[in-house]
């Protein structure tokens, strides 16, 4: 039997962010070391806000402005 490869999804980014800001906020880091963990959390949350699902009322909301936009540029029909 071979075993799965161990997984890492955006929740789990998500949940290294919360970690890193519980941290600061505890005074967990040096003075020295804040501007590379910075870096490092910066570029992992831009990572999760770029790759979270889109939620349902999202893409209905968006689907609607469309279909609105493209009612308003047809002609009526007499």
């Amino acid at each position: 039997m071979s075993e799965e490869a161990p997984q890492i999804g955006v929740a789990d980014l998500e949940s290294c962010v919360k970690i890193i800001d519980a941290c600061a906020q505890r005074g967990a880091f040096r003075g020295d070391e804040m501007a590379s963990v910075g870096q490092v959390r910066n570029k992992i949350n831009s990572f999760v806000e770029a790759n979270k699902p889109v939620e349902a009322t999202e893409v209905d909301e968006d689907q609607m402005e469309m279909n609105l936009e493209g009612d308003a540029n047809e002609a009526p029909a007499n």
